[in-house]
């Protein structure tokens, strides 16, 4: 009789869990609500420090929100690094746009090399960036092409900022 109860309750504690999945699932939409508020289509992150700074804290509202799905932080991280990855090129250039280059200063704290580490942390986000795009493939897969991350055009778009991101690093180096 008391294995039949526990059983019971057990059943009850599933299907209220999965009733509660189903009431409230991951879903791309609210994400894209997020975005359309602070981007440009095709943008893969907001371009202006303020945007960036109020988009991270919802990314992060939707991630706390469906705290109980892998591919829903998962999405949320990518989006937060491709913020943080577009934050650090912003204050990248406003550093090196501040620096003598006439008379270049490398030495440790200055703004040549303040530019440096700046594009190094979003040369980080984009390898965050990717090994989460990877996870979020192969374990949820349909989540991941609802959502445009396994779109050939995101991964183009993230394999040209690589490349700017190494242009212009270029760029910093040469004044050093």
């Amino acid at each position: 009789m008391k294995k039949l109860v526990v059983l019971i309750v057990l059943l009850a504690l599933l299907f209220a869990a999965w009733f509660v999945f189903l009431m409230n699932p991951p879903g791309y939409d609210e994400f894209k609500a997020v975005e359309n508020r602070y981007m440009q289509p095709d943008e893969l992150a907001p371009a202006t420090l303020e945007k960036i700074n109020l988009y991270k804290q919802e990314m992060l509202l939707l991630k706390r929100k469906y705290s109980q799905s892998q591919e829903a932080a998962l999405l949320a991280d990518i989006k937060i690094d491709l913020a943080e990855m577009e934050e650090n090129i912003i204050l990248a250039g406003n550093e090196f746009s501040r620096a003598d280059r006439r008379n270049p200063d490398c030495s440790e704290g200055s703004r040549i090399s303040k530019s440096s580490k700046l594009l190094e942390g979003a040369r980080k986000k984009v390898a965050d960036v990717n090994k989460n795009t990877l996870k979020l493939e192969q374990g949820y897969k349909a989540f991941a092409e609802t959502s445009g991350i396994s779109k050939t055009e995101f991964r183009e778009s993230l394999a040209g900022i690589s490349k700017s991101i190494e242009g212009i690093d270029n760029i910093i180096n040469s004044y050093c």
